[in-house]
């Protein structure tokens, strides 16, 4: 990348031989002195560059951007990107700390960004934490993994919407990787822990190697769906991909369903490793036998009627 030092006018940068693009990754650091980074990706939108000296309207073209650094708040290429749900039920003690962590990831990615907290009847605090930090919060008061999340999706405005726990598993600053595939054309992506970093205890061994190997296994033989991480709490959906996925889903079976009918309607499903760690604090609602009979009742009760699209489940 070209290093334009403390130029700030379109003249500076003309005489230098920059390109409209190369003087869109110039970011305007208070002292111009810190050239932007590349955000991960691909923007295809009509871009108003305005700096102190001048302003240009540059005709519509496919931008490629990596991610390395943040737009200034001139330049906004789009209204909102992505939207981080985080499903909430009595997570005082480490919502604070995602919610920073997916604001931060939003602003390193350079896009506009929101970050909501669906509480699922918390009584310690959390909506009022969410509030203080910046989140949208939006309260379900019927109790269940999936009627959260949906509370939550269903309010988001992003293009993306990206799912992740609030107990601190998941790190949220690696929602760049869910992003990318995004961009690329999925339709869903998961964060598959057993193809990245899981810390000493994060995961309970029968979950490591038998309820998630299993589901997987049976995943692949009933419905075609060939994933690692069936599980995963961390994932990343289309906006209208999660609209045509008509969800209904009120447990953990939730996870499950998503995956089942993305396979079904013959959508594009993705992988990428990310790192998985030990719960900071709280308890967790995750009831290994009663939840993993809920999903496998579910992928069997699917399987037996040979569903093929939502309105059958």
């Amino acid at each position: 990348m070209l290093h334009f030092g403390k130029s700030r006018s379109y003249g500076d940068l003309k005489e230098q031989g920059a390109t409209a693009l190369q003087m869109l990754q110039v970011r305007l650091h208070p002292e111009n002195t810190y050239p932007m980074g590349i955000l991960e990706g691909e923007v295809q939108q009509s871009i108003e560059c305005c700096t102190s000296g001048w302003k240009e309207k540059q005709r519509e073209k496919r931008i490629f951007l990596r991610h390395e650094g943040c737009l200034n708040d001139k330049w906004r290429l789009i209204k909102v990107l992505v939207s981080v749900v985080l499903p909430c039920l009595n997570e005082s003690r480490t919502l604070a700390s995602c919610i920073e962590s997916a604001q931060r990831a939003i602003k390193r990615m350079g896009v506009k960004g929101e970050v909501i907290v669906a509480d699922n009847g918390s009584h310690d605090g959390s909506p009022q934490i969410a509030s203080m930090m910046g989140a949208k919060v939006v309260v379900q008061s019927k109790r269940g993994y999936g009627n959260a999340c949906r509370a939550g999706m269903d309010a988001a405005k992003g293009k993306f919407i990206l799912l992740a726990d609030s107990d601190g598993t998941y790190d949220l600053g690696e929602i760049w990787k869910l992003v990318e595939m995004l961009q690329r054309g999925y339709d869903l992506v998961l964060g598959s822990r057993l193809r990245g970093q899981i810390e000493k205890g994060a995961m309970p061994f029968l979950h490591r190697y038998v309820g998630t190997p299993v589901l997987n296994v049976l995943m692949r033989l009933l419905f075609g769906v060939r994933v690692s991480d069936s599980q995963s709490g961390m994932r990343g959906v289309r906006r209208e991909a999660y609209r045509r996925l008509d969800l209904k889903g009120e447990g953990m079976e939730f996870a499950s369903e998503m995956l089942i009918k993305a396979a079904m309607m013959g959508m594009r499903i993705g992988e990428v490793p990310i790192s998985y760690r030990r719960r900071e604090g709280g308890e967790s609602k995750l009831r290994t036998f009663r939840d993993g009979w809920r999903h496998l009742r579910f992928m069997l009760s699917c399987w037996a009627f040979n569903a093929r699209g939502p309105k059958l489940f």
